[in-house]
């Protein structure tokens, strides 16, 4: 006792220094970081799977490898991030994605071909895939789109793709983030075509993202507004306009001939 009391007035600093480290150290290998405040927040973990052979991502700027599995995961801050996936022979995907303390967020990369397939449509299906085209009418505030698993509706109002949250097509459901703020949910300006549109369909495979013919251009568009909404051009003419086709095509007309364009990877 008559060595311990001296010792400890004079390294009294440098214990308190080692418990603070130590109790840092213990916070971090459970999960935690400093946080604004300062606090400390727990990490949350980012999950992205079925990314093919060869793809790289960016999060936050910061280049990460997918595992062999063709699977990244990493453990994040809490709050909004940006992630940016290159695969071999796709557009580059972009997202804003926001990772919750101690959860797991999950995200599916919309891939589509650099260079997408089109094959003409000719002889008994010509006119089965006009009539596709030339019925297929835009949605309406009356008459939706029906996407997020039943939880939005999307309509044309103008040169507006509008989506609303709804709860009438699905059980127990969660509307899209970007629809709400707390508990109030508002009609949201999905995007505005330079031109009027000829053509929103839902994503044969997706419930997050359309198929959208306006002027020249038929092209895909991720469903959330917030930047970087991810866009990606899929056929180009003079005149485009499109139906439903299967479960992973659909087809357009340029005002003569039918093309049906497979829009899976």
């Amino acid at each position: 006792m008559d060595t311990v009391l001296p010792f400890l007035k004079k390294y009294w600093t440098l214990l308190i220094a080692c418990l603070l480290l130590g109790f840092i150290i213990a916070l971090t290998l459970s999960g935690f970081r400093i946080g604004p405040g300062p606090s400390f927040v727990r990490l949350g973990t980012l999950s992205v799977t079925n990314l093919p052979e060869g793809s790289t991502a960016y999060i936050d700027i910061v280049r990460a490898l997918p595992l062999e599995d063709g699977t990244i995961t990493a453990s994040l801050m809490p709050g909004l991030h940006t992630i940016i996936i290159e695969t071999p022979g796709n557009q580059p995907w972009s997202e804003l994605f926001t990772v919750p303390s101690a959860s797991s967020t999950s995200l599916h990369p919309i891939l589509v071909p650099v260079s997408v397939k089109s094959e003409r449509i000719a002889g008994a299906d010509y006119a089965h895939a006009n009539t596709q085209v030339w019925q297929t009418l835009l949605p309406s505030r009356s008459r939706p789109i029906i996407v997020a698993n039943g939880c939005a509706e999307v309509y044309v109002s103008g040169n507006l793709i509008v989506a609303n949250a709804s709860s009438t097509h699905g059980t127990q459901c969660v509307p899209p983030a970007f629809l709400c703020d707390g508990d109030t949910c508002n009609a949201t300006v999905v995007y505005e075509t330079p031109d009027a549109p000829r053509s929103v369909l839902k994503h044969p495979t997706r419930e997050d993202a359309l198929i959208v013919a306006s002027g020249g251009l038929l092209y895909l568009l991720e469903l959330d507004p917030r930047e970087p909404q991810f866009t990606a051009p899929l056929y180009k003419s003079a005149f485009v306009k499109a139906g439903l086709w299967d479960e992973t095509s659909v087809v357009v007309s340029d005002g003569t001939s039918i093309f049906v364009i497979d829009i899976t990877p």
